[in-house]
């Protein structure tokens, strides 16, 4: 069984289904109560395809449908991608009836900027990984590290973010549609209001952005705050919204160590449950020197790693891999998994002629 988020509607899913088939088993899916359509679509391809009735089962529903489902004994497994509040209470219930578990929630992923990078070429990567899909996606990169004198570019990029225009995505003009609902358009503009409260300060603020024939649209556009602190909310947390932060350090030392001490939130498990905070999900740097990527390589501890361009999460054909609160204790047979660490690395090499 996998119970999905609203994010990625297709990609998701198909990171459960594919392995659950081949080994002989039935799926149950619980897609997003936000996005309904997407999984009805997929299991119209699987059955044209040829698959037996019952093999692949979509379940629509809210938490109680989840409910109901993690009470029935014939389901053994259930994998989940969403909000750490719900990664909880579903590990509890799982743990409860002894069901397997593996969970995904909480991305907080950095992009490092060395002074020796492209400066427009690395803007507009961290302006679409930050801002793309308003930023609903467990992979945008959404703070932003300024080494050195980068920090001069920061008034660039909230140029840049300034630019991208908000409205309906039907507008192939627009750079940015809306939230997936009110709730989440409160949430991302609370947090936003918060941070400035702890004395963050706000360059660029989205919260009334306006679209003129959407006025009461699910609009956030681009934001960006500067001055946080590792302790605030705001870093903290993830907003699941298009808001970036940019912080300032001296040198490549300073930022790494930053990425390896965001949270991590350990839970008691046992080698049938998983829980993975992903607080060590991806991270990406951009530079001109094989060796200073090299350094930041092999130095973050993280699971995705990219070089000269935003965070991988979105190649399908890539291992999705976390580091940090991922504890795994597993049968001897699956040994090899725990003493080993999965690295998923993509680098784009720039010429400059």
């Amino acid at each position: 069984m996998a119970v999905t988020p609203f994010t990625f509607p297709f990609m998701i899913p198909l990171w459960s289904i594919p392995f659950a088939l081949i080994t002989g088993n039935t799926f149950v899916l619980k897609p997003s109560e936000k996005a309904p359509t997407a999984s009805t679509l997929l299991a119209t391809a699987f059955f044209r395809a040829g698959f037996p009735a019952g093999v692949l089962n979509i379940v629509h529903g809210g938490p109680s449908a989840v409910a109901k489902l993690l009470s029935q004994p014939c389901i053994q497994t259930v994998s989940f991608v969403g909000s750490e509040t719900a990664a909880e209470r579903i590990y509890d219930h799982a743990r409860a009836t002894r069901k397997r578990i593996q969970a995904e929630c909480v991305g907080k992923n950095h992009g490092v900027v060395l002074d020796d990078a492209d400066m427009m070429a690395t803007l507009y990567a961290i302006a679409g990984s930050a801002f793309g899909a308003a930023g609903q996606r467990c992979m945008a990169m959404s703070v932003a590290v300024f080494v050195g004198s980068t920090r001069e570019w920061i008034p660039k990029l909230v140029e840049l973010a300034g630019s991208m225009v908000v409205g309906c995505p039907s507008d192939r003009s627009v750079k940015m549609g809306p939230l997936i609902s009110v709730a989440a358009k409160d949430n991302v503009c609370g947090m936003i209001q918060r941070a400035v409260e702890e004395r963050a300060s706000l360059l660029l603020d989205g919260r009334d952005v306006e679209v003129p024939d959407y006025p009461a649209g699910n609009f956030v556009g681009p934001t960006i705050l500067a001055d946080v602190k590792t302790y605030m909310e705001c870093y903290q947390t993830e907003i699941l919204g298009p808001v970036l932060i940019c912080m300032e350090v001296d040198t490549l030392e300073e930022a790494i160590d930053l990425i390896n001490q965001n949270r991590c939130k350990p839970m008691p498990l046992n080698w049938r449950f998983m829980l993975t905070i992903l607080v060590g999900n991806g991270c990406s740097l951009f530079t001109s020197s094989g060796q200073r990527a090299t350094t930041f390589q092999r130095g973050v501890n993280v699971g995705q790693v990219g070089i000269n361009v935003p965070l991988l999460g979105m190649y399908c054909s890539l291992v999705y891999a976390s580091r940090k609160a991922d504890h795994k204790k597993l049968p001897m047979a699956w040994q090899f998994e725990r003493v080993t660490k999965i690295l998923s690395l993509e680098v784009c090499t720039l010429s400059h002629n």
